[in-house]
């Protein structure tokens, strides 16, 4: 099984909307693929994203 797929179905309901969302990080990598080239631009945006996903990881770690 793929780890998307593993960490979809593995997924604790009722602290569902703390896990990072790992398909939109993922597809966001993709998009910078598809376009010229991987500039400073996608790559601020996709840390900007990656650093928002685990702030929420960590609250939620932090308060439980």
């Amino acid at each position: 099984m793929r780890f998307g797929a593993k960490l979809q179905s593995s997924i604790y309901e009722p602290w569902k909307d703390s896990y990072l969302h790992y398909s939109e990080l993922k597809n966001r990598l993709y998009e910078g693929e598809t376009e010229d080239a991987w500039g400073e631009r996608n790559e601020s945006r996709f840390v900007e994203e990656l650093d928002s996903e685990l702030e929420k990881v960590r609250l939620h770690i932090s308060l439980n």
